[in-house]
């Protein structure tokens, strides 16, 4: 055999070998990146700018809306003071975002008579609320590195509370129809309400699951 064919041969290997590795580095380094930003301070912060803008701008859109109404007298010389079907463009964008957070915020409406104070408390659920999805993803894509640890009852007792309210949430809307509601609204509620209630539902089972393996 000769020297120089066999040198050739393990130098075209060693580069082959080195080609790929560079290939996967490239093709894994995107995801990898990804894997390693902090999503739960990217996706609260810009939560709570999103919901202060649209609560800003739904208060200038229904002010005007008002205004335009005041503006109009109907043939007895009555005054239009509010339509009661009418919702600004904003709450409904701020309706499909952050339904859930509307839905945890809503009595705090009946207890506290300042809207300011309601809104505040709205925007602070908002951020506790994207922080904890961030969160989530952070942890189910590094779950490898995680210990796994052992459900106990108040976790199981929380995701089964989590599963009724959400499934009793989503029967309700379906029940009730969309009225006035647009269509992309209803949608968004609908697909809110089924996307939690399947959440809690696959949370139950593996809580379920894990306390079978470790009796």
């Amino acid at each position: 055999m000769n020297p120089d064919t066999g040198t050739r041969a393990v130098e075209s290997e060693s580069n082959y070998s080195g080609n790929l590795q560079i290939g996967n580095r490239r093709s894994v380094s995107p995801s990898f990146s990804l894997r390693r930003l902090p999503w739960r301070w990217i996706f609260s912060p810009l939560h709570v700018l999103l919901a202060v803008a649209l609560l800003i701008g739904g208060h200038f859109e229904r002010s005007k809306h008002e205004a335009q109404l005041r503006a109009q007298s109907t043939d007895e010389n009555w005054h239009l003071v509010m339509e009661f079907d009418y919702m600004p463009l904003a709450f409904d964008l701020l309706t499909i975002v952050d339904f859930p957070v509307m839905l945890a915020a809503a009595p705090a409406a009946a207890v506290f008579h300042s809207r300011f104070v309601v809104d505040m408390f709205f925007v602070a659920l908002v951020g506790l609320f994207w922080y904890r999805i961030g969160r989530g993803l952070e942890q189910r894509w590094n779950e490898r590195q995680t210990q796994s640890k052992l459900p106990s009852k108040f976790v199981l007792a929380a995701n089964v509370t989590g599963f009724v309210v959400s499934g009793a949430v989503l029967v309700s809307i379906l029940w009730s129809g969309s009225g006035a509601t647009s269509l992309l609204v209803y949608g968004a509620v609908i697909a809110w309400s089924a996307g939690f209630m399947v959440y809690f539902g696959v949370k139950v089972g593996r809580v379920r699951l894990s306390r079978r393996l470790f009796q």
